[in-house]
């Protein structure tokens, strides 16, 4: 026998005796300290009272001040009508130690020895062959009812007597506990280890233990209401027959939810409610995913059922149309909210798991009228319309695509009868209660969101996006719906609620008819059409102040973006070949056009982050509408095939440079705007990076052997060099006096290095023709190369003269040193001749005269 045998063996005797003794130690204990207080308290009475003879006022009581976080973490009382044993006048620690070593963890060490004793008995007599099975089994059932009797006649004995206990080491609880887990393992070891009972017999037996902790929760406090929901929702699992059936487990399950969920109501115990509902819905996703035949009626009955127990039993008692915030919604329970969620969820997923078939229907059907009559009738339940619809929506939007069950089938008769029943019945019953009682704000948005969001899938699985009169129609008989409910409300005395219905059913409309719009023309004019809701919503915010119309604004800059981005084209490909008068024109310039003017009504009433974001819109589908009519021109109007040329790379970045300047001109007028300032750091930063990266080293002419074009001046070169050169200079000029710094020195210094890049490349363009190596040059283009440095060091040099700029006379004196290294270790080698000595004369002439410049005007008039 192996010595870590012996010392397991030791340790459990020692749990089983030693946690025992120390139990009934510690009760003994208890009754005793119970009564000592007792004494003390008919002493101090006696003293109060001869003190009240004598007039004489005893001395205030010495309250010592108990952190925040130690009075929020205090008991509660275990049971009803059983008194807390008060603190004993000791020191902190020391009172603090007697109790967690002999008022709880003897307890709980105790109430733990006692359960493993029995199940280690059972044991015991198996190792030793002392009983049969029958008496095995016969003797876990009398320890547990052993266990269960001592803790009735501990719990009654105390309630008779009024002895005070320790609330987290209450011990008639801890008997109880143990009771009930000796009597499951005494269950589960007849029906799995010995075969006495069936799978039937074994079920009942373990649902009713698991009741029992349930039941005697409400005497012995929350811990056997933890152990009786783990026992309950486990014995499905632990007891598993054959062929599972699905109305004997799910009615077995609504059982259990049901009483934890009134146990939940009877004792306030609202993490019951919540942990019993993740318990329920787990078995809905573990049926579906693990069983191979899907009995599907019984799930959707069980959720159904559920949801309208959670409601009835788990809702606060606060009537709907009563006092609350001004948009209905202060008062909502969340926990309840969440739990529903859950149960729409699962229905989502029974949806999902069969198309939309005649379960998934009926019970999403139900769930919609519960929901719905709940937030009707109870204030707190106020998301209970919006929990429906989304269940709807989720489960409609499987149509058409691969699940975790396999890939969904679409059916065209399917879809458009789920579209119109749900579409229909969510608007009118929203649009109803808001013109009857306006309780709270989630009737409007799912009375609008709902039938948008179903039209708008069911068109798009049907035509494929594709124009359709049928879909216009029914999307302007939509549209007209929406704005009779807004005018209706729009009569009635103005609330903050009914503003925000109103804005509500408003923006719908719009939306709507900007669809419908789209459905009935051709080709893009669906992302036209969300951005011509822009300026609608609007102005419909100027004759009602609705901040959700703000963001509904905010929100459609991101939804057309997103359109652009996933199709740049618009049409496929294919806009059309005439230069700038193309489909790039409507699809990303009417955009830019309406977030402009929506961004400029917004702010004439407040400048706030919606405004900014349609600023922003604007001046991206600008940029977008320049750089796709750019690749338009310069591809003959082929934009999804070929590479980009130099000189579209020259033209891109001409228009980021562009686009920098123009926001920085906009940012400085008046009062300086946020957006077109950091726009024009974004674009310059473009601009900066396409020059010195793009054009400069990825796609140089040289590196790349690619023709820069015929001409000799006008050429790829002009577009790519030198006009970003002069671009980059004027931004330069722009922001040197504005934060932040290093940008203008950017802009500077990236322009006289393409400046400079152009010239080079300009005099091998002018020896070498359109394709240029530049690796052997001839004397000649060597000799050309040191004067045009030279001619440019000294254009520098004037200009900064000139201007008093200290950085292109800084920029000047490199290149006259470029000059200077180039003409003693190249062209002293590379020349020969009269070329080689005039490179030298003139070098030196040129030199002697920029000092003899640079003495007389920038040193003289540098001296004080």
């Amino acid at each position: 026998m192996s010595f870590a045998f012996i010392f397991l063996s030791a340790f459990l005797a020692f749990a089983v005796c030693g946690g025992a003794g120390l139990g009934l130690i510690a009760y003994l204990r208890q009754d005793r300290i119970a009564r000592t207080i007792a004494d003390l308290k008919s002493e101090l009475d006696r003293l109060a009272r001869r003190l009240d003879g004598m007039d004489i006022k005893p001395p205030a009581p010495v309250v010592e001040a108990k952190p925040a976080a130690v009075a929020a973490a205090a008991p509660a009382q275990p049971s009803p009508g059983i008194p807390v044993a008060p603190a004993a006048a000791k020191p902190g620690w020391m009172r603090w130690l007697e109790e967690l070593a002999g008022g709880r963890l003897s307890v709980l060490l105790g109430g733990l020895a006692l359960a493993l004793g029995g199940v280690f008995m059972v044991r015991y007599t198996i190792a030793q062959g002392l009983l049969g099975p029958a008496g095995r089994i016969a003797l876990g059932a009398l320890f547990a009812a052993a266990l269960a009797a001592g803790a009735e006649y501990l719990r009654r004995s105390d309630r008779r007597h009024s002895r005070a206990i320790t609330a987290n080491a209450y011990v008639p609880g801890a008997l109880m506990g143990a009771a009930i887990v000796t009597a499951f393992a005494t269950v589960y070891a007849a029906y799995g280890l010995y075969g006495f009972i069936g799978p039937a017999t074994a079920f009942v037996l373990l649902a009713l233990c698991a009741f029992a902790g349930l039941a005697a929760s409400s005497l012995h406090g929350p811990a056997l209401a933890a152990l009786g929901l783990v026992g309950s929702y486990a014995t499905p699992w632990l007891i598993q027959g054959n062929r599972p059936d699905a109305w004997l487990l799910f009615g077995y399950l609504l059982i259990v939810s049901f009483a934890c969920f009134f146990t939940a109501h009877i004792r306030r115990w609202r993490w019951l409610a919540v942990a019993a509902s993740v318990a329920a819905d787990a078995w809905v996703v573990l049926w579906l995913v693990l069983t191979g035949d899907l009995q599907l009626w019984p799930v959707a009955i069980y959720l159904a059922l559920l949801t309208a127990c959670s409601i009835l039993l788990l809702h606060t008692d606060d009537p709907a149309g009563s006092s609350a915030s001004p948009l209905g919604l202060a008062a909502a329970d969340r926990p309840l909210t969440a739990m529903l969620a859950g149960h729409g969820l699962m229905l989502v997923l029974l949806a999902w798991s069969n198309d939309l078939s005649s379960p998934s229907l009926w019970g999403l059907i139900a769930i919609s009228i519960i929901l719905g009559w709940s937030a009707w009738s109870w204030r707190s339940l106020a998301f209970g319309p919006a929990v429906g619809g989304i269940a709807v929506v989720l489960s409609y939007l499987n149509l058409g695509h691969p699940t975790l069950f396999g890939w969904s089938a679409y059916s065209g008769s399917v879809a458009h009868w789920f579209a119109l029943l749900f579409g229909a019945g969510y608007g009118l019953a929203g649009a109803a209660v808001f013109l009857d009682r306006r309780d709270n704000a989630v009737w409007p948005c799912v009375a609008t969101t709902v039938p948008l969001a179903l039209f708008s899938y069911d068109y798009w699985l049907t035509t494929g996006l594709q124009s359709s009169l049928a879909f216009g129609l029914i999307g302007a008989l939509l549209a007209i719906g929406f704005s009779v409910v807004a005018e209706a409300a729009n009569r009635r005395p103005r609330s903050p609620l009914n503003d925000f219905g109103v804005g509500i059913f408003a923006a719908a409309a719009v939306a709507v008819l900007a669809l419908a719009l789209a459905m009935l023309l051709e080709k893009g004019w669906l992302t036209v059409a969300l951005a011509a809701m822009a300026p609608g919503l609007a102005l419909i915010e100027r004759e009602r102040p609705i901040r959700v119309l703000r963001w509904l604004v905010a929100a459609l800059g991101a939804l057309v973006a997103l359109r652009l981005i996933t199709e740049p084209g618009i049409v496929g490909g294919d806009p059309g070949r005439t230069p700038i008068f193309n489909w790039l024109l409507y699809a990303y310039g009417l955009p830019a056009l309406a977030f402009w003017y929506a961004g400029r009504e917004l702010l004439s009433r407040r400048d706030d982050l919606p405004v900014k974001i349609a600023e922003g819109a604007s001046i991206a589908f600008l940029a977008g509408l320049i750089g796709t009519e750019i690749h338009h021109l310069m591809t003959a109007g082929a934009i999804g095939t070929g590479a980009a040329s130099l000189g579209e790379y020259g033209l891109h970045t001409v228009s980021w440079l562009g686009l920098a300047i123009g926001m920085r001109l906009r940012a400085g007028s008046g009062s300086e705007r946020t957006v077109p300032r950091y726009a024009a750091l974004g674009f310059g930063g473009l601009g900066v990076v396409s020059m010195l990266g793009n054009t400069l080293l990825l796609h140089n002419p040289v590196f790349t052997g690619l023709s820069v074009g015929s001409g000799v001046v006008l050429n790829d070169l002009l577009l790519a060099y030198l006009i970003p050169a002069a671009m980059a200079g004027v931004l330069y000029r722009l922001t040197k006096r504005r934060q932040p710094w290093w940008f203008a020195v950017l802009a500077g210094v990236a322009g006289l290095i393409m400046a400079f890049a152009y010239v080079t490349l300009e005099v091998g363009r002018w020896f070498e023709g359109p394709v240029m190596a530049m690796s052997r040059l001839s004397e000649g283009e060597l000799y050309t190369l040191s004067v045009v440095w030279l001619l440019f060091a000294l254009a520098l040099l004037i200009a900064g003269i000139r201007f008093g700029n200290a950085v292109l006379r800084q920029a000047a004196f490199g290149v006259l040193l470029l000059v200077v290294l180039k003409v003693f270790l190249v062209d002293l080698a590379g020349l020969t001749g009269l070329l080689q000595a005039g490179s030298f004369i003139g070098l030196g002439v040129a030199l002697i005269g920029i000092g003899l410049a640079y003495q007389r005007l920038v040193l003289r008039a540098a001296r004080p």
